[in-house]
C-alpha cells in the first residue's frame, strides 16, 4: 500500500481543485470530509507529523477562506411611517 495517497490527502487536494474552479460549496464539503477522516483516525496515527501538517492545512482552509462563509447582505424594507 505504500506510495498511494491516503483518503484524507485526496479529499483535500479535492478541495483545493475545487475552489480553484470556483466550487465553494463543494470545497468546503470536501475539506470537511477530510477533516472527518482525520479526526476518525486512531491517535497514533493523527500524530504523525505529515497527518499534522494535513490537518492544519485543511483546517486552515476552512477557517481563512472568507469566500466560504461570506453571505449575501440582507435586504431591509423601508417603509414610511
Amino acid at each position: 500500500m505504500e506510495g498511494r495517497a491516503r483518503k484524507e490527502s485526496l479529499l483535500a487536494r479535492r478541495g483545493e481543485i475545487l475552489l480553484a474552479s470556483g466550487r465553494t460549496l463543494e470545497a468546503w464539503v470536501a475539506w470537511s470530509d477530510a477533516l472527518a477522516a482525520i479526526e476518525a483516525l486512531p491517535a497514533h496515527k493523527r500524530g504523525a507529523p505529515a497527518l499534522l501538517a494535513l490537518e492544519d492545512r485543511v483546517r486552515q482552509a476552512l477557517r481563512d477562506d472568507p469566500k466560504l462563509y461570506s453571505t449575501p447582505e440582507p435586504t431591509t424594507v423601508r417603509t414610511t411611517p
